[in-house]
């Protein structure tokens, strides 16, 4: 709870997000201590809790959760963001 505090994503600077804190940290402690080597694909329709706004609706993983990714879940290849599956 303490990247509430922080204003850390997935948490909002109003201290919302707790929904969302859950799915990520799911995420996270289900990659973790896997033996595949990934990438890992993170696929959500609410791209503005998880992402950072890269241009005109070009959407990619916000750096809070991207370094998250990489420092808890112990994955140096990192995770992959996309809105839809083709």
């Amino acid at each position: 709870m303490l990247k509430s505090y922080e204003s850390q994503k997935p948490f909002k600077s109003t201290g919302e997000g707790y929904k969302d804190f859950i799915i990520w940290e799911s995420i996270k402690g289900h990659i973790k201590g896997k033996t595949t080597a990934g990438p890992y694909y993170f696929l959500v329709n609410n791209p503005a809790d998880f992402c950072a706004e890269k241009s005109d609706k070009e959407w990619t993983l916000h750096p809070d959760l991207k370094s998250q990714f990489e420092d808890e879940a112990g994955c140096a290849r990192g995770i992959r963001y996309d809105r839809k599956v083709l």
